[in-house]
């Protein structure tokens, strides 16, 4: 890692504040990682840890699902229907013309949400 920061260094003082803080940044966003899996493991995707591969650091997770709320939401667009959210939300039964349906997923959304938030708050 050290090697990173030289080759920065070398390129000026702006590339050398750059690389300190990126490693800085590596170091909390590991740091808080434990904290959330050491206080509340269910608010996230289970954290492995750090690694270093090929001189790089790497944050690493369980594979939890291939795919991330993004990748639900570019489905619903690319779609022109809420359904790939509602099927990501395990609620079988949606149908595009109840107007209920709309609201039910809405909710369920922002209750998977709410409750996530409230793991990482409870977490500190």
């Amino acid at each position: 890692m050290e090697d990173r920061v030289q080759h920065f260094a070398d390129l000026g003082t702006m590339a050398q504040e750059g690389a300190q803080l990126s490693v800085k940044y590596l170091e909390v966003e590991a740091y808080m990682n434990d904290l959330v899996m050491a206080a509340r493991p269910r608010a996230a995707a289970p954290y492995l840890g750090m690694v270093m591969l090929n001189g790089s650091r790497w944050l690493v997770w369980e594979f939890a699902g291939k795919d991330t709320l993004e990748d639900v939401l570019v489905r619903c667009d690319d779609a022109g229907s809420l359904k790939p959210l509602a099927e990501a939300l395990w609620y079988k039964d949606y149908d595009e013309t109840d107007p209920t349906c709309f609201h039910k997923v809405v909710n369920l959304l922002a209750r998977n949400l709410v409750a996530c938030v409230v793991m990482m708050a409870e977490a500190g």
